[in-house]
């Protein structure tokens, strides 16, 4: 457990190597990362998961949940750790927040990935909300995060997510979905990104679709971006083993020179 000055922030840190920071979306714990996709990175990589402030274990005085809020959470918590530098990928709202870090601690990230991303957070806290209704047991439905057709072959969908280690906690979802509303970014600001940049999205994302995530591509010179066929903003579930490994194909040569740790061949 971190304490910060106004929360307190659960985290877990798994293996050794060179870290990478895992930022989780809108609701989602770090029990929430898919098993196979975290022990895959962990092969490679020290990886850093956490719970955002309000949800989980991870306490908050005010219930701000504001992305510019999280992201230096975030930067605390690397820096309380010890970690002077790392790769950062973040998931939908996590991907936001990897930005907003980026853009107010640039000395942080030495590359990022960004899982269903956009630049304009208030659109996408609109896609979303039609299929959130905290009275059902999962808050959020399943046909916001997977294509129908795959829902229709996969009967069984639930299974594939990892038990919560909490109760879904509604109100603290919406609170995250508001607050997102206000967070966006610019193509001036994107543009002057300078580190590597991977950016995933589902073919078939109905939150972030991939015009809207292509956008973000297109802002940041040299960034490279991987569309997955059949993949909805769930791809994660999907198809973990498909997404660490791209990931990690990305990661192969980018762990800075003076780090200590020898680069992937």
């Amino acid at each position: 457990m971190m304490h910060l000055e106004d929360c307190q922030i659960a985290y877990r840190d798994i293996s050794t190597g060179y870290p990478l920071v895992l930022i989780m979306g809108v609701g989602g714990t770090m029990s929430e990362w898919d098993r196979e996709f975290l022990e895959l990175l962990a092969s490679q990589y020290r990886l850093i998961i956490f719970d955002n402030r309000g949800i989980g274990d991870s306490a908050s005085e005010d219930g701000n949940c504001s992305i510019s809020t999280i992201a230096e959470d975030t930067f605390q918590l690397i820096r309380g750790i010890g970690i002077k530098e790392a790769h950062i990928l973040g998931y939908s709202m996590g991907s936001m927040v990897a930005l907003d870090l980026n853009e107010n601690h640039p000395e942080i990230a030495s590359s990022l990935i960004l899982y269903a991303t956009a630049m304009n957070g208030k659109e996408t806290a609109d896609r979303i909300s039609p299929y959130v209704d905290i009275a059902t047991p999962e808050v959020i439905s399943v046909h916001a995060l997977f294509p129908e057709k795959w829902i229709a072959s996969h009967p069984d969908l639930m299974t594939i997510f990892p038990p919560p280690s909490h109760p879904i906690n509604g109100p603290a979802i919406l609170r995250q979905i508001k607050d997102t509303k206000y967070w966006k970014t610019d193509y001036e600001t994107l543009s002057s990104i300078n580190i590597p940049v991977f950016i995933i999205v589902g073919s078939e994302d109905v939150i972030t679709p991939p015009d809207a995530v292509a956008e973000v591509a297109n802002a940041i010179s040299g960034s490279k971006m991987m569309k997955i066929p059949g993949g909805g903003h769930g791809v994660l579930y999907q198809q973990p083993e498909k997404m660490a490994q791209c990931i990690l194909d990305f990661l192969s040569d980018k762990v800075p020179e003076n780090s200590g740790f020898l680069k992937r061949l």
